[in-house]
């Protein structure tokens, strides 16, 4: 039996290797330069693969905006810092994901 997660590897990824509890001291206490820094430490597939399971993920989860912290917190637990970056909601966060990932520069 699969667990929920196995369906977002990428998404899994990022907020387990990226937003963990080191995450500002291994690379910044910027969410988005953490996100540009994993966009430069992956092939453009995987970024294209991480955007395309963040839009899976919205599709799935994201009715209200309720909903969709409660996935994310039920999914991703316990590194749930990525979800509420800057003050950003949940859905706020994920957007400004696919924003950084999307943009050929890097930068909204």
């Amino acid at each position: 039996m699969s667990r929920e997660s196995d369906l977002y590897p990428a998404m899994m990824d990022l907020n387990r290797g990226y937003f963990n509890q080191d995450v500002d001291v291994l690379v910044s206490s910027d969410p988005d330069e953490v996100i540009k820094t994993f966009k430069e430490e992956n092939t453009p597939e995987y970024i294209e693969q991480t955007v395309q399971e963040i839009r899976r993920f919205l599709s799935a989860y994201g009715q209200n905006d309720s909903d969709l912290t409660s996935a994310f917190q039920r999914i991703f637990a316990p590194e749930v810092a990525f979800y509420n970056m800057k003050g950003r909601t949940t859905r706020q966060g994920l957007e400004k994901v696919i924003e950084i990932l999307s943009n050929p520069s890097g930068t909204p």
